[in-house]
């Protein structure tokens, strides 16, 4: 029986795909870099150290805290790009008491609270991870089991709304039953 629902943020219950392309654009351009759409989806996902490590792992510590500031900077001006996927907010929104409901991100604690306030979700989660809150990326499972943990739930009582493989892959991993609902806003 299903007694928690786990909820990735970027892709999943947000698309927040073009808002973050954006953002990182401006935000290497600022330190002189030209970031290509096609490169950025090639990392799509991951989390923003890993992210950086794979496009650009010559980058000094100075230039990747300026290049993290300014995309958050970007992002909170890109939020109107942000479209929310209405089959899950509908089930966020369901008022029932039996069902604990979990965001799991890996992305950062400031920029998922504005997207979350955006869209007044911010108050609807009986638990928020963030990515300040493990080490490990996906597909590392850390992030589900630390959501699953919180909800004082066995993985086999959850069920997990992810988009990417990477995400896939850390939910099963979890031990929790994931639906992927990728393309769901094409």
């Amino acid at each position: 029986m299903i007694k928690g629902i786990l909820f990735d943020l970027d892709g999943t219950l947000v698309s927040t795909q073009e808002a973050n392309y954006l953002s990182y654009k401006e935000a290497y351009a600022s330190i002189g870099i030209d970031l290509s759409r096609r490169d950025y989806l090639k990392v799509f996902g991951l989390r923003f150290d890993d992210m950086v490590e794979e496009l650009s792992p010559e980058l000094s510590d100075a230039l990747r805290v300026k290049l993290r500031n300014n995309k958050s900077i970007f992002y909170k001006k890109n939020l109107g790009m942000t479209v929310l996927n209405p089959m899950l907010t509908a089930i966020i929104k369901n008022d029932t008491n039996f069902i604990k409901k979990a965001l799991i991100t890996t992305a950062s604690k400031k920029n998922a609270l504005e997207v979350l306030k955006f869209h007044n979700l911010d108050n609807l989660f009986n638990i928020c991870i963030f990515g300040e809150d493990v080490v490990l990326g996906k597909p590392n499972p850390e992030c589900y089991n630390l959501g699953i943990e919180s909800l004082d739930l066995f993985p086999n009582e959850c069920l997990i709304f992810e988009d990417t493989l990477i995400g896939v892959c850390a939910g099963e991993k979890a031990g929790a039953s994931v639906i992927n609902v990728s393309g769901w806003c094409t």
